[in-house]
């Protein structure tokens, strides 16, 4: 009935003694959810040599679809795109080969 909850609730601006404690709901000043280290970021080659890409291809692209054998994923110095090298033939394209 009436009077239930007479303390619950806003009272009015009064009730507003600090504001710069205010915020916006869900922008509480929350700590970053802690991220699990799994391993060091791994850093891509400072060359194009195709062996030091192939030696990190897991690390960089192994979360991308399985490559046919021989071929590997190279990002381009200049443009930063990802193009596919064929380790035997030599050949290499944008395309990802299937």
């Amino acid at each position: 009935g009436k009077g239930k909850g007479k303390d619950k609730g806003w009272k009015g601006w009064d009730d507003w003694s600090d504001w710069s404690s205010w915020t916006r709901p869900g922008d509480e000043a929350e700590e970053p959810p802690k991220r699990q280290r799994t391993a060091a970021p791994v850093e891509e080659p400072s060359s194009s040599d195709p062996r030091e890409w192939a030696r990190l291809q897991e690390q960089l692209f192994g979360h991308l679809r399985q490559l046919p054998a021989n071929w590997i994923r190279i990002r381009s110095k200049s443009t930063q795109m990802i193009y596919f090298y064929n380790l035997r033939s030599g050949e290499s394209k944008f395309e990802e080969p299937r």
